[in-house]
């Protein structure tokens, strides 16, 4: 009686190991796996590589004809750009390069994970009108070839000048 209850306990024992060791296939879901991407997917188990960043999608030149509302910048003297070439530092950092009054300006901002961007308000010395213009502004890169832009420009030692806020869709070709 006693090598029938050892050989059960051996046996149950054996068995647990046996069924405990079974593991059940679990499903692949192939997708982007990276919470800083644009396009994470939560439930993704395998990166397939198809991550997209929106400092890297914002990367290049980008098109544009802006509006200023009732406002004509060019009574001002002042003439808009029609493009800005967007160069990404990487983890969110952006410097937007155009040209107002025939200048050259570098303007810096940072865009999050959702393709947001904040252009925080800092001062761009213009030598052709000998004050600094306040630029700040905001926008979005809603895919490779699309996105939008607010900016608004302020000249505070010139008071008569309005303040402009001009809005445009960014595009990639013309």
């Amino acid at each position: 009686m006693k090598n029938i209850y050892k050989i059960s306990v051996v046996f149950f024992v054996g068995l647990s190991i046996i069924v405990s060791s079974c593991k059940k296939e679990e499903q692949i879901i192939e997708g982007c796996t990276d919470s800083s991407a644009m396009n994470y997917l939560s439930n993704a188990t395998s990166n397939d590589g198809s991550c997209i960043y929106a400092y890297e999608i914002a990367k290049g030149t980008w098109y544009f004809d802006f509006n200023c509302g009732d406002i004509d910048p060019s009574l001002l003297g002042i003439t808009l750009p029609n493009s800005v070439n967007v160069k990404s530092e990487g983890d969110g950092v952006l410097t937007f390069e155009f040209s107002v009054l025939n200048e050259a300006i570098e303007v810096n901002g940072t865009i999050n994970n959702n393709g947001e961007i904040d252009i925080p308000e800092q001062s761009i010395d213009i030598t052709s009108i000998s004050a600094p213009v306040i630029v700040k502004g905001d926008g979005s890169i809603e895919s490779q070839d699309l996105g939008n832009l607010t900016l608004e420009y302020s000249v505070p030692l010139l008071p008569l000048l309005p303040n402009l806020s001009c809005y445009t869709d960014l595009r990639r070709e013309e």
